[in-house]
């Protein structure tokens, strides 16, 4: 992945607009394009406006300094793609194919008044820049552009230019921040776009050379790196009455030479805007990528237009002495952006469409040109100017609305109504039950244990042990039984150990400081213990990780807590030691924004530390930082009470478990918390980053989810993939401090390209926000519960009651139309005289199998203890496979090796799966020891 800038938000000219790389790799592999279907619901007019996107290469010429490439020979002189795309995912397919996975991009907004007499036909009699309750055109453009364009621009940093209004008309662009500062995301761009639109004042004529030479002054300054330049209009670029048939406007004109300018190639500059795949490939051909060519075009962006009086019935602000319309004016009232457009007793037909006046005769007096309606002259009119701009234009136009699809085969089963308590944790012990437990503090459950306490009757406030706040629930005969806690676990934390019990620290109030156990059982007699020791400190929204040398774990961190120590106490000096990195992340106006820290343990030993947005990797040993890594990119924190969502993808016996790459996705904006506490709600992040934290070379690759997203459980599945589920869409972490609540999950399939990796998945009917938690089961459902942003146990009346429902999220891979390639009575037989299985290890995995294998694994799983959107432990291995023999009747032997060190497999119970094709089996527990 070379050829990719680092863009920073700059005051003034673009000097500091820098590239890291400049190799390319062009791949010739094909692949066919799947069809798929639009999975947004139709919008309340007929469709966005257009978007037309234009990739400006950068003109060539060799720097002094820099050293000659050689051209690259292609198959065949453009390397044309077809124009049949159906939606993004073949459109970034392509371009991968081509060598290119990511770029930078540029966004240029249509000011013009034919938005006006657009949105009069198609938006209600309203501009399609009105701003109002509902999202307009443009908004839902935006949106859906930051959904599908956004993993192109690997920085996240886009230039935004307005053009066509009253300040810019057809000779100037302004920049969306005063000091032509970048906006960061399409959030971003989103949010400013809405500050902009009430202080406009629409006009024209609309051309767009004055956006696309703008670009390619961006390109010339960036040292002449691959953009994406896209231009979001309603309609075609103006013609006047002046202009004869079979020629081109001025305005059209103009936009032609700037596309000319910017290829320094005519050839290139018609027919390369065909297709983005084309172009790209085309730059290689024409050895212009990364270099400069010839004059080059320098344009200064005008700052956000500042008219001065706001009145509607003002006179037109005047333009700068220099400024000569191309098209006849007249005076007339400018009315704002965000002005309803009413009719008048005048027809439509008696208006003209680019200024929205009375016309004149065929020439309106405005001296613009209006098509008629026949489709022959619409048609004629077109091709000219589609030859030019109008094919990407349509290429767009049709994939926008179909970039993700809804994926309906994954199915929901409510499995309880009443689970009695809130499942704000919750964990998967190797015999197949469930430890779910809440918060003693809360009062009443509902699972009431007696109706009398000392002689008196259980009330709100009384003795916690009138009501069960922890249960386990019985997978098998999907019932529940009652636990019993002595001290709060409210927030706390829990890691299992190499013998399977669960060791579970902190809490609040008197739970603070104390170290609990629960050790599984099989006869229904098994409940959770405190010890007499305790903690150094009280612990509250702290994260704990198994440490397999230790046999035990390392809790970190803390409400107001900059700490770690060790369970059980590690030899050495007693504890708690010191952790800089949370004094630094620390926000004390946002409660921390930093509590519930991300652990990971990487395969070279050393710990992963992850808080707010900054991350370490630690020796905890030594006690020493090994490593700092760098920022990741976004507007907000993704800690507690920001709180996102992170896993370490599945580690692979092909590089001998080496390769470690974390992702964090989604989170929320930064000022939040303060914000709820107003009971404003901030949209949240959208945002996942990956970064490979072995190695020497460490950076964030971002790409958006779908939506927006915080509080989700992120679990990694058999199939390698990855649900993100539960959560909000606004807001923050807390009570009460969150709106629009997550119902769909998403699928994260990470061997995809960029941009096919996001699936949407059926949305559940059922709020899951504060204190849900989600878990994988060993028969490959996903079991979902909890959700309580009350402090109390409140069932109707507010927003969002207490959630008692127990339901489980059924994969696709589980329909019984795969059971031809499902693996089944899936056995694994450790090595003789042995009670498990020694790292390095050969051991056996039997199954049945009624097909032959297609692409077959096996993997493992540590399940994890999941809280607050942490699951804490979770990993997957996929493990070496010597052979497999076929007996008869559909036996399978399969001769499987475990990792080779205890950092790559830490000592314990895994969920061992078979998968075949595709289709995971159901698990069995295998011990590493």
């Amino acid at each position: 992945m070379g050829g990719k800038s680092s863009k920073r938000a700059v005051s003034g000219r673009y000097s500091s607009y820098g590239s890291s790389s400049n190799s390319w790799a062009y791949s010739q592999s094909q692949s066919p394009y799947p069809q798929s279907p639009s999975p947004y619901p139709q919008s309340p007019y007929p469709q966005p406006p257009m978007q037309q996107p234009y990739v400006s290469p950068s003109p060539s010429q060799s720097y002094p300094d820099r050293v000659p490439t050689v051209k690259r020979k292609l198959e065949r002189k453009y390397s044309r793609i077809d124009d049949n795309y159906n939606n993004l995912e073949q459109v970034t397919d392509a371009l991968v194919r081509a060598g290119l996975e990511s770029s930078n991009l540029i966004v240029g907004v249509d000011f013009t008044k034919s938005n006006e007499w657009t949105g009069a036909r198609s938006f209600h009699r309203r501009s399609l820049h009105h701003i109002g309750n509902d999202i307009n055109p443009y908004e839902e453009a935006i949106s859906i552009i930051g959904r599908t364009l956004a993993s192109f621009d690997e920085d996240n940093l886009i230039p935004c230019y307005g053009f066509g209004d009253a300040s810019t008309h057809d000779q100037e662009v302004f920049s969306f921040y005063p000091d032509e500062k970048f906006c960061d995301g399409f959030e971003d761009v989103l949010r400013r776009y809405r500050e902009l639109v009430p202080q406009l004042r629409l006009a024209g004529p609309t051309s767009f050379a004055p956006i696309i030479e703008m670009a390619v002054t961006i390109v010339e300054q960036s040292g002449g790196q691959y953009h994406v330049l896209l231009i979001i209009a309603d309609g075609q670029v103006t013609r006047s009455v002046d202009t004869d048939r079979g020629q081109l406007s001025p305005q059209e004109r103009r936009t032609v030479e700037a596309i000319v300018k910017a290829r320094k190639e005519a050839e290139f500059a018609l027919s390369a805007l065909m297709e983005i795949p084309s172009q790209y490939k085309a730059t290689l051909e024409l050895n212009i990528l990364g270099a400069r060519r010839g004059k080059v075009i320098d344009r200064v962006s005008l700052p956000p237009p500042c008219y001065g009086s706001a009145s509607l019935g003002g006179p037109k602000p005047s333009r700068s002495a220099t400024f000569q319309p191309i098209a006849p004016t007249f005076q007339r009232k400018e009315p704002s952006a965000n002005t309803n457009y009413h009719g008048t007793s005048t027809s439509d037909s008696n208006l003209c469409p680019i200024c929205i006046t009375n016309r004149k005769d065929m020439a309106f007096g405005c001296g613009h040109q209006f098509l008629s309606d026949s489709p022959m002259e619409r048609r004629r009119v077109s091709c000219r100017l589609l030859e030019r701009l109008m094919l990407v234009l349509l290429l767009l136009n049709r994939v926008v609305g179909r970039t993700v699809g809804v994926d309906s085969h994954w199915n929901w089963k409510l499995l309880l109504n009443n689970t009695g308590v809130v499942a704000m944790h919750m964990a998967v012990t190797h015999h197949n039950n469930v430890v779910i437990f809440d918060q003693t503090e809360a009062g009443p459950s509902k699972y009431r244990l007696r109706h009398q306490h000392k002689g008196k009757k259980c009330r709100t406030g009384d003795d916690a042990s009138c009501y069960a706040h922890s249960v386990e629930y019985n997978v098998l005969k999907n019932r529940v039984r009652a636990l019993h806690l002595a001290t709060d676990t409210w927030c706390s934390s829990g890691s299992f150990l190499s013998n399977g019990s669960l060791l579970q620290t902190g809490g609040n109030g008197a739970g603070s400081r104390k170290i609990r156990y629960y050790k599984p059982c099989t006869n229904s007699r098994c409940d959770w213990t405190e010890q007499k020791k305790q903690l150094s400190v009280r612990r509250w929204y702290a994260s704990s990780l198994y440490l397999p040398q230790e046999n035990g774990v390392i809790v970190v961190g803390g409400q107001s807590v900059f700490t770690y120590e060790f369970v059980p106490k590690s030899s050495g000096p007693r504890g708690p030691y010191n952790l800089p990195l949370l004094h630094r992340t620390y926000e004390r106006n946002s409660k921390g924004n930093n509590l519930y820290p991300i652990l990971h343990l990487s395969s070279d030993g050393h710990l992963f530390i992850f808080a707010n947005r900054d991350s370490i990797l630690f020796d905890y040993k030594r006690h020493k930082v090994v490593k700092k890594f760098p920022t990741i990119p976004g507007n907000g924190g993704r800690s507690y009470p920001s709180t996102g969502s992170s896993v370490i993808l599945p580690l692979d016996h092909n590089d001998n478990f080496t390769k470690v790459e974390v992702m964090v996705c989604g989170g929320a904006a930064h000022g939040s918390y303060v914000a709820a506490q107003q009971h404003k709600y901030l949209m949240g992040l959208r945002s996942c980053g990956r970064m490979v934290i072995t190695g020497n070379h460490h950076r964030w690759r971002m790409e958006n989810m779908p939506g927006p997203r915080l509080m989700s459980d992120m679990l990694i599945l058999p199939t390698g993939d990855v649900l993100i589920i539960n959560g909000a869409k606004r807001g923050s972490a807390g009570w009460n401090s969150a709106s629009d609540p997550a119902l769909e999950p998403y699928l994260y399939r990470p061997s995809q390209l960029v941009g096919r990796r996001f699936q949407v998945l059926k949305q559940t009917k059922i709020s899951r926000m504060y204190h849900s938690s989600a878990v994988l089961l060993p028969d490959g459902r996903i079991l979902v519960a909890g959700g309580n942003p009350n402090n109390r146990y409140i069932l109707r009346g507010v927003a969002h009651p207490t959630e008692l429902r127990l339901q489980a999220l059924v994969p696709d891979y589980m329909s019984n139309r795969f059971d031809h390639l499902r693996p089944k009575n899936v056995t694994v037989v450790y090595p003789q005289h042995s009670t498990g299985v020694k790292n390095g290890e050969t051991f056996n995995v039997s199954f049945r199998l009624a097909s032959e294998p297609q692409n077959l694994s096996v993997v493992a799983y540590a399940p994890p203890f999941t809280t607050h959107s942490l699951s804490m432990n979770q990993r997957m291995l996929r493990l070496e496979c010597l052979s497999l023999e076929r007996g008869s009747r559909g036996l399978v032997e399969a001769k499987a090796v475990a990792p080779p060190s205890i950092y790559a497999s830490p000592p314990g119970f895994y969920m061992l799966t078979v998968v075949n094709g595709g289709i995971p089996s159901r698990s069995s527990w295998v011990k590493f020891i």
